[in-house]
């Protein structure tokens, strides 16, 4: 079943967008199915969300898609206010897809450009982008918006902790490249999702600000923030090719 054309969503789009929230909850404690989606993010949203499997090239495209996307954060920030927008002012889900070119452009997502030149040259479509996943995103709660008691009393959907957190800035391993920098510290104990280390800290990396202000504070934070570091890391060794590479 196609989209109806306005922004109310197809039984399908409403059906895999409850799948994609039940899947981001369950990956929030679930370690072992964090990593599987960090690792393989296509596969894992194909098999869980629509109830395919992608063949290895399908999945390998796919995946090089999605990384260089999550290793832009602009481009993550840009996405999640539109995601929210289209929300608020029930708008067509297909419409961001036109957006999202030019917003690649505007934030020079070069990774992504290549990830779209080896789709090209390897004659293989990258699976999902189209209407549906758009449709899916914005049905789903996904980069919701966070709430005044998340933000500053109550149990945190990062930690997992109760408590008014009280920022202080610390020495620690970045969540995003694991190297030393400044960051924000909140109280509360226990170990943390994105750094698996004892206490809570949020990165404050200068090109990828608070991770929180990137990605939202739902539940869905947890396995997106590991995706963006794993994402990042990728970039950063060179392993999702330079501007136009087909790897």
């Amino acid at each position: 079943m196609e989209n109806t054309g306005n922004g109310t969503p197809t039984v399908h789009e409403a059906a895999a967008a409850r799948r994609l929230d039940a899947l981001f909850k369950a990956m929030s404690t679930d370690f072992l199915l964090r990593e599987q989606f960090v690792t393989d993010p296509a596969q894992i949203i194909a098999e869980y969300v629509r109830g395919t499997r992608l063949t290895p090239q399908q999945a390998d495209t796919a995946n090089h898609f999605v990384y260089a996307v999550m290793s832009n954060p602009a481009l993550v920030r840009w996405l999640r206010e539109q995601i929210l927008t289209h929300r608020r002012e029930d708008r067509r889900p297909d419409a961001l897809l036109a957006d999202f070119g030019r917003a690649v452009v505007e934030h020079r997502a070069e990774h992504v450009v290549g990830a779209l030149l080896r789709s090209s040259a390897e004659q293989e479509p990258i699976v999902g982008l189209d209407s549906f996943v758009p449709s899916v995103l914005v049905g789903s709660q996904v980069f919701r918006e966070s709430t005044a008691t998340e933000m500053s009393t109550g149990a945190d959907p990062l930690t997992e902790q109760s408590g008014t957190h009280v920022s202080a800035v610390v020495e620690v391993a970045d969540p995003l490249t694991e190297q030393s920098g400044t960051h924000i510290s909140t109280g509360g104990g226990g170990t943390d999702p994105l750094t698996e280390q004892s206490g809570t800290h949020v990165s404050m990396l200068e090109d990828l600000g608070d991770l929180r202000e990137i990605l939202g504070a739902g539940r869905d934070s947890v396995a997106l923030a590991e995706l963006m570091r794993f994402a990042t890391r990728l970039r950063d060794r060179g392993l999702l090719g330079p501007v136009g590479a087909t790897r």
